[in-house]
């Protein structure tokens, strides 16, 4: 086969490729949450301080954290906004508040064969950006955050979104003078 050969069966295939229609169908969310790639969570007891909490959030890179008792129950959620909007500016001392008087207590859950659309309709409903997810003991199974999804949504579309460009085009860019 030679170059011109080559480059013409490239471009069939190519084609092709552009001409395959990726199909997200609601089928797709009736999936069991369980089907999903979701990070462990991360658990502390309601007497963990909440600098601890803030380090354990931070070196485990997660937004959110479940309060759990000691028979491993889920008692709450603390999630980046408890940080923002009821700690930051109004708690003077973090090293001895104690998360449980911050946490979102009783957070809305689902269990780990609930269907994924249960799961989209409560974070668009409740406006969650983090749900956890838990065994049928009522133990936590995951966390299922809007990272995630965003993930499992765009691994539908492989080819169409790693070939758009990183950022939109509006035209060449002129270099500003001093």
């Amino acid at each position: 086969m030679d170059s011109d050969e080559y480059m013409d069966e490239e471009d069939r295939i190519a084609h092709e490729q552009d001409a395959e229609e990726t199909v997200l169908t609601a089928e797709v969310f009736k999936r069991k949450i369980r089907s999903l790639d979701l990070p462990k969570p991360l658990c502390v007891s309601a007497d963990t301080t909440l600098i601890e909490v803030v380090k354990k959030m931070k070196a485990r890179k997660v937004g959110s954290l479940l309060v759990v008792t000691d028979k491993g129950k889920v008692e709450g959620i603390f999630t980046e906004r408890d940080l923002l909007n009821r700690v930051l500016g109004v708690v003077d001392d973090l090293n001895s508040a104690k998360v449980v008087d911050y946490m979102t207590p009783n957070p809305n859950t689902l269990l780990k064969d609930d269907m994924i659309c249960f799961a989209l309709h409560d974070m668009h409903m409740g406006v969650y950006r983090n749900i956890p997810i838990l065994n049928e003991d009522g133990t936590p199974y995951a966390m299922l955050n809007i990272q995630s999804f965003l993930d499992f949504i765009l691994d539908y579309f492989p080819q169409e979104i790693t070939n758009i460009l990183s950022e939109p085009f509006r035209g060449e860019r002129q270099a500003e003078s001093a």
